[in-house]
């Protein structure tokens, strides 16, 4: 993986990971930074509020558009969650063909062509990528973004109480869980079948790649 450039500053102090996320997304990019500091001001400087904006701005969803303002709070489908994958194995791979990829609600083909070809998800995993996701479909895209030693360990935990263990999707579940990417409620339960929002999302992301 290549994180050499994540340290960097850009605009408005953000990471430089930040700038390129957005930038993937160019259309949105110059309102992006010029809007940030008159609607957000202070909030800029809490790591949370700023790793929202960029998964906003990662997923494609023009937050800063009147006529449609996404919330933290904002359950995802499972395509929401590709095209934040996607992109964020791009930007941290260096490979910029995900520059032209269109984003539609209704169209995530060209994410899924790129997340089956790098691994991402399997060519016939999922039957719509329409469908709400929950916390597990998030913990098994994830797991795939980084190689195997990307994930580090940083916390006890080495089983979850609330998923099987024949489970197949159990060792990712696991995985997300002893890297701190996605957790639970405290006691070892992970939660599956929970709706992933917009700010658990960002807040993964912002873990995963830093």
């Amino acid at each position: 993986m290549h994180r050499e450039d994540s340290s960097k500053e850009a605009k408005d102090g953000l990471p430089y990971i930040y700038t390129f996320f957005v930038n993937l997304d160019s259309k949105n990019a110059n309102i992006f930074f010029r809007l940030i500091p008159e609607r957000y001001g202070k909030l800029m400087k809490n790591k949370l509020y700023a790793a929202i904006l960029c998964a906003v701005a990662l997923l494609g969803l023009n937050v800063l558009a009147a006529e449609k303002s996404v919330l933290p709070s904002d359950s995802l489908n499972v395509g929401d969650v590709l095209v934040a994958s996607v992109r964020t194995h791009a930007a941290l791979n260096g490979d910029s063909s995900v520059y032209g990829f269109e984003y539609s609600k209704k169209d995530y083909s060209d994410f899924a062509e790129y997340a089956i070809e790098n691994g991402i998800v399997g060519k016939y995993e999922y039957a719509s990528y329409t469908q709400t996701a929950t916390k597990l479909d998030t913990a098994v895209i994830l797991s795939r973004i980084l190689p195997e030693d990307g994930y580090e360990q940083i916390n006890g935990v080495y089983n979850i109480t609330d998923i099987s263990s024949t489970n197949e999707h159990y060792p990712d579940a696991l995985k997300m869980y002893r890297a701190g990417i996605l957790t639970g409620d405290g006691d070892k339960c992970f939660e599956p079948e929970k709706v992933i929002t917009v700010s658990e999302l960002s807040s993964a992301i912002n873990r995963l790649v830093f």
